[in-house]
């Protein structure tokens, strides 16, 4: 997917007849003819923005960023709120991408665009071709890769007996369950096997069977196949799989193939991910608030 120093270019050639456009016209040009895929054009951020949008945007910034340009350097200039229209200097470099290279590299600096410079301005600034907020998708995952990570050495070094109690929890938090009643453990897997049942409603018509497997090695069919066997006489066909560890392909395919039952495979990073979004063993450590422009308060 094309970054947002990628996209400068185009983006200074879609203002190159002189006319100003707001962004919004810009994300729907640069929609069809910027080269995104679909898949592309549907790729969020974690905070829900779309990924394309945030991407044009910074290369309408960094055309117009007065922080860094001058009058005279500008490319674009801002006409309006969110409008913006090429400047002549921009309507010079929109018709020669070698002199927009020069132009970018003498004013960004960037290693991409060192060889447009002469030897003694080179520079050794790393590459910037990310936006802040994927700077920040970056770090969040980041965190929450090792957050995961920890979660899962805190779960092995417990008991079997803990696990069961925390994946109970869990579901529990997730909605699975009545309000006063949501769940109970087996003893010892006297039940077949079963570890856990999630009760649906308060009559206990209804039944979820829950296997929690607190393993270092893959899960493979058979264990799969042990808990469908376990459920079998039951009077609903619904179980959930929970490993600290992974599932083999085959294992997988299987429970996707059940025509007969229903069963649900958490892995252990799923197992860590919904951990961390339900806030069970876990807590928040930090808050950062990200604003932007009210543009109802500006039009009122």
């Amino acid at each position: 997917m094309k970054k947002h120093n990628e996209l400068m270019f185009p983006v200074l050639q879609f203002f190159a007849d002189g006319k100003s456009y707001t962004r919004k016209d810009l994300f729907a040009y640069g929609a069809e003819h910027f080269g995104f895929s679909a898949e592309e054009l549907q790729r969020r951020h974690r905070s829900g923005g779309l990924v394309y949008k945030t991407r044009i945007g910074w290369a309408v910034a960094w055309l117009a960023l007065e922080k860094v340009l001058t009058d005279e350097t500008l490319l674009l200039k801002r006409v309006a709120r969110a409008t913006y229209q090429i400047t002549p200097l921009g309507e010079k470099f929109a018709k020669d991408e070698t002199l927009f290279n020069q132009w970018f590299a003498t004013h960004y600096g960037l290693k991409k665009a060192k060889k447009f410079l002469p030897d003694n301005e080179k520079t050794e600034e790393p590459i910037i071709d990310i936006s802040p907020e994927e700077h920040l998708d970056q770090a969040r995952k980041l965190l929450d890769d090792n957050l995961k990570s920890e979660l899962l050495v805190e779960i092995m070094q417990n008991t079997p007996q803990f696990f069961e109690r925390l994946v109970l929890k869990l579901l529990g938090k997730m909605g699975y369950g009545t309000e006063d009643f949501q769940c109970e453990l087996t003893k010892n897997g006297a039940d077949g096997g079963i570890d856990g049942i999630i009760y649906e409603d308060e009559l206990g018509l209804s039944k979820i069977y829950l296997q929690a497997k607190r393993w270092q090695g893959v899960v493979g069919r058979p264990e799969i196949q042990k808990l469908v066997g376990a459920i079998a006489d039951k009077n609903t066909k619904k179980g959930v799989f929970i490993t600290t560890s992974n599932f083999t392909e085959n294992a997988r395919s299987y429970a996707q193939c059940l025509q007969s039952h229903s069963i649900a495979l958490i892995d252990g990073e799923q197992l860590a991910a919904l951990m961390i979004k339900y806030k069970i063993g876990v807590e928040v450590a930090d808050v950062i608030e990200i604003c932007r422009i009210n543009g109802d308060f500006f039009e009122n």
